[in-house]
């Protein structure tokens, strides 16, 4: 880790970068996901599968080993035999052609990958090669929320400074103190440790949600709210744990190693472990989100031998039994994007792993709120946190303070100044790229002031190429934007009208500009996806432009109408070079 006051922690080397990583050539489709050395990879769900399970491997520290290529090759690590392989539902919603995904920008249904020399916020829409503008349009509904998540004797807890008011007012606290402070306003010494962070995701968002593994071994899932119940969360802690041991517990004729017993290979959940974390917004048609409640539910309810719930159909029994029948719903989803993301997405030479390896401390962090917007994609901690992946394989964790005056705390998850350069140039990460990258943390206002010249020796020189070379003050711009609009709409998501019948306004939905991933030759193209899941007050429409290099063929379609907004982003993404 880097810390800005401490220069003997300087971790984060430039190394020489030499050509070394093989690359895959599989391309993902329908479903997105990604990790912290990964991209996007083909994900399926039918409805109807929702039970069966499917398997395989794992990643954690961001800056070393070779993740991210074209599109990551199926792991067969931890025996990774998917009994079922969740099928993504055909739908009205744009189903993308195969886009591999990077991992910092985790999108809706298909990735977005681009490249572009400006930076910063770009706002903007066009009509693309195919789109998608819908909340539910043309697809089937999803099976949650047919009845509530809770009843009356769930042991459920409103969690402080989560209702509308406050999380608004944390906002405007974060926006006003992410600022430049003079050398001599400097906190000396300032150090934490890192903030927990999302290092794989699964991406469902046009049907059920997002599915995460922290780098503290949780798993969790981010479902919408469905058939007017709220927007829904689980946590299992020490999940990775879990589901590895289940892996281990599988024969694989394509491993050496002996299955090794476990007692819990047929349980979702230990039932000897902790309870299972559910979280619900508290949504309001007249007073706005309450804030989020959460429940604390005994793994016994999800014992597959005795739990009389995991027998019932969710449209039977009481309150009670239906409500628990949601759950049940809910954690089989879990498990099912769990072993996919610990399996198919395992780091490479992961299947040595063993639980000596995994994190032992508990974050006690949870993901509330996730939004894709474009390019770039965001995660919304419980405690205030956010985390910013961008499509240059960078990554932003931005915390509170210490205090409500304090300078928010940043950990920059970076690639060595000649790395991102090289990816600048080129529109691609060279071979050996990914094993540049490291983490720096300190205050905003210390990197803000190393950034713009006010670096006191030598480590923070270095410091400043790093942040130079991987454009940080034109992220904390796009940061900055993107709080100053919530903040305006008045939540978590809040995005402008994307609806505009004048030709000559200013288009509204925002996309990062900055270095990115160009389409190479033949290749699908570019996806870009604005979505929220987990929204206070609820999630808005989804929207998806697939960006390709075929010529347009507008001026051949006489008497048809295009949507100008969607039009004039094709334009922006053109004037980008792509």
């Amino acid at each position: 880790m880097v810390s800005a006051s401490q220069a003997t922690t300087l971790r984060s080397k430039d190394k020489e970068i030499a050509p070394q990583l093989s690359k895959s050539t599989s391309m993902p489709n329908g479903l997105t996901v990604g990790k912290t050395r990964s991209q996007s990879r083909r994900l399926a769900a039918a409805d109807q599968e929702l039970l069966q399970p499917s398997i395989s491997s794992r990643d954690r520290q961001p800056s070393t080993r070779p993740e991210e290529r074209k599109a990551i090759a199926r792991q067969t690590s931890l025996r990774s035999t998917s009994r079922a392989d969740l099928k993504a539902v055909p739908t009205r919603v744009e189903r993308p052609r195969d886009s591999p995904a990077e991992e910092n920008a985790p999108p809706s249904l298909a990735q977005s990958r681009s490249s572009g020399g400006s930076d910063g916020l770009g706002r903007s829409n066009s009509n693309g090669i195919s789109r998608s503008n819908s909340k539910t349009a043309g697809r089937a509904r999803s099976s949650l929320g047919l009845s509530p998540l809770f009843h009356s004797e769930d042991p459920c807890e409103l969690l402080p400074r989560t209702s509308l008011t406050e999380v608004n007012t944390d906002l405007r606290l974060m926006l006003s103190n992410l600022v430049n402070h003079a050398p001599s306003r400097r906190r000396g010494g300032a150090r934490k440790q890192p903030h927990a962070y999302v290092i794989k995701w699964v991406d469902y968002t046009n049907r059920y949600g997002i599915g995460y593994v922290l780098d503290d071994g949780s798993v969790g899932c981010v479902f919408k709210g469905e058939n007017g119940q709220p927007a829904t969360s689980v946590v299992v802690r020490d999940g990775e744990r879990h589901i590895r041991r289940k892996a281990r517990s599988v024969e694989d004729e394509k491993s050496e190693q002996k299955p090794i017993y476990y007692s819990e290979a047929d349980q979702l959940v230990p039932r000897t472990g902790p309870s299972v974390e559910f979280y619900e917004n508290r949504d309001d048609d007249l007073l706005g989100c309450r804030g989020i409640r959460r429940a604390l539910i005994s793994p016994s309810l999800f014992d597959i031998k005795t739990s009389r719930a995991m027998r019932l159909r969710s449209n039977t029994g009481n309150e009670s039994e239906r409500a628990d029948a949601e759950k049940i719903k809910r954690m089989k989803l879990v498990d099912q994007f769990g072993k996919y993301m610990i399996g198919a997405l395992g780091r490479h030479g992961d299947e040595g792993i063993m639980d000596a390896d995994l994190p032992n401390h508990n974050s006690a962090q949870f993901i509330k709120f996730y939004q894709r917007l474009g390019n770039v994609g965001i995660w919304g901690f419980g405690d205030g946190a956010f985390q910013f992946n961008f499509p240059d394989h960078t990554k932003l964790v931005i915390s509170p303070g210490r205090t409500r005056s304090s300078s928010p705390w940043i950990d920059f998850y970076h690639l060595s100044p000649s790395a991102a350069r090289y990816f600048a140039t080129k529109g691609k990460m060279h071979p050996a790229g990914f094993d540049t990258r490291a983490v720096a943390s300190d205050e905003a206002a210390t990197f803000l002031s190393i950034a713009n010249g006010d670096s006191l020796n030598s480590t923070e020189d270095r410091i400043r190429d790093i942040l130079d070379a991987n454009a940080f003050i034109q992220k904390i711009a796009f940061i900055k934007d993107t709080l100053r609009v919530w903040i305006k709409f008045g939540r978590l998501g809040g995005r402008p009208p994307s609806v505009d019948s004048s030709p000559d306004s200013m288009p509204t939905e925002a996309f990062w500009q900055g270095t990115q991933e160009r389409p190479q030759p033949k290749s699908p193209g570019a996806k870009f996806v604005w979505v929220t899941v987990g929204a206070p007050d609820g999630d808005g429409h989804y929207k998806s432009v697939m960006f390709q290099d075929a010529p347009r063929e507008a001026e051949k379609r006489v008497g048809m109408e295009y949507d100008k907004e969607m039009d004039r982003l094709k334009d922006r993404l053109r004037a980008l070079g792509r």
